[in-house]
């Protein structure tokens, strides 16, 4: 892998993203490098401690909300990406990359079957998403609907 060069205007985005609580995967993923690159800049120049993706993983599981503005920034500045078409492309082949991964897909699929207690089949999905997205019922109502988990019983 090509070394990553830094420049002030990626070391200021650095920065402002790690101020953001964002994960070094996710900086990694914005500015196009690896999460290490990223964790090692910010070691280098002090900006970060030991334990730090702990502390916003533990966060976000806790439901600690990320600071105000912080969506319409990031927002604003994907905008921004987007209009480059250089940039644009990078972004599509990568999603283009992540959804031919069947591996990963598979991953998050047993991820969200554990946190629901239920295994929801490919073929159902749009069903399922319906019932979640627009209909807003709650997964496990949605899953009794759709016969995939027997329904609760009420105590008497």
């Amino acid at each position: 892998m090509a070394r990553t060069s830094w420049t002030d205007e990626r070391l200021a985005e650095l920065r402002r993203l790690m101020n953001y609580h964002l994960s070094y995967e996710e900086i990694g993923a914005r500015l196009g490098c690896t999460p290490n690159a990223a964790k090692c800049t910010a070691y280098k120049y002090g900006w970060t401690g030991h334990g730090r993706s702990a502390l916003i993983r533990s966060e976000r599981l806790k439901g600690k909300k990320r600071p105000r503005g912080f969506g319409a920034k990031i927002s604003e500045h994907s905008k921004r990406r987007w209009q480059d078409p250089e940039c644009r492309e990078r972004m599509l082949a990568g999603i283009r990359t992540a959804a031919a991964n069947v591996v990963r897909r598979e991953k998050i699929s047993e991820h969200y079957a554990r946190l629901r207690g239920f295994r929801v089949p490919a073929e159902m999905q749009a069903e399922y998403r319906f019932l979640v997205d627009i209909k807003k019922f709650r997964p496990r109502e949605a899953g009794e609907i759709m016969g995939l988990v027997q329904p609760a019983r009420v105590a008497a």
